[in-house]
């Protein structure tokens, strides 16, 4: 008999608190506030067309989503975020389809972590 081994992944995040410090002191805090929630909302919505055309196969607009959801992620300081979805472009740009995919399955257990550690830090009140 084999033996059955579970891989559970852990992925460690990087949020430039600096960076969202920054956009507070700007901005203000309400201001910086709706922004932030503004970006994280394109964002999102930047993910799911990626998930849909991945899910449809259509990896023709992968490229140009995952450029730009990489320079929204980074404005906003989720730098580990940012550094997948730039792997997913190149990656995407390269036609390699199971790095593609393996890469976009990094890309949603980073975003989902760093989207909590965006959420916990002090000056978001949400």
């Amino acid at each position: 008999m084999g033996a059955v081994v579970t891989l559970q992944y852990r992925e460690s995040v990087v949020v430039d608190k600096r960076r969202i410090a920054r956009i507070f002191r700007s901005m203000g805090a309400p201001c910086a506030e709706g922004s932030i929630i503004t970006q994280v909302q394109a964002l999102t919505s930047s993910l799911h067309r990626i998930d849909a055309h991945l899910k449809q196969d259509d990896l023709s607009e992968l490229s140009e989503g995952a450029g730009k959801a990489c320079k929204t992620a980074h404005s906003i300081g989720l730098l580990s975020l940012s550094t997948a979805l730039g792997n997913l472009q190149q990656v995407s740009l390269d036609g390699d389809v199971t790095a593609i995919r393996a890469v976009w399955q990094r890309c949603c257990r980073v975003g989902d972590a760093s989207l909590v550690e965006l959420w916990q830090l002090p000056q978001l009140r949400m």
